[in-house]
């Protein structure tokens, strides 16, 4: 029997091959692949993002996760939202 790719697998899969670091919405919600849609709401308001790293974000900031580099910042769909207005 074939595996068959999960959603988020695929939509990770989608992420990486586009040079994206994770997804956001305009609620300020946002995630990278280490906790990709673990929100529970990996839905059509989020789209396709880049990550800035912010000094303060994981106390302030809603779309606050790692970045591909394993700092906290913000995820934006063209990475220039911090939202502590860093």
């Amino acid at each position: 029997m074939e595996l068959r790719p999960t959603a988020k697998t695929i939509v990770e899969q989608w992420l990486v091959s586009h040079g994206c670091d994770g997804l956001s919405n305009e609620t300020g919600c946002g995630c990278g692949f280490d906790d990709l849609g673990d929100c529970g709401d990996l839905g059509a308001s989020c789209v396709p993002s880049y990550s800035r790293f912010c000094a303060g974000c994981w106390e302030l900031c809603p779309a606050a996760s790692k970045t591909p580099e394993g700092e906290i910042g913000c995820y934006s769909p063209d990475g220039s939202i911090c939202w502590t207005n860093d």
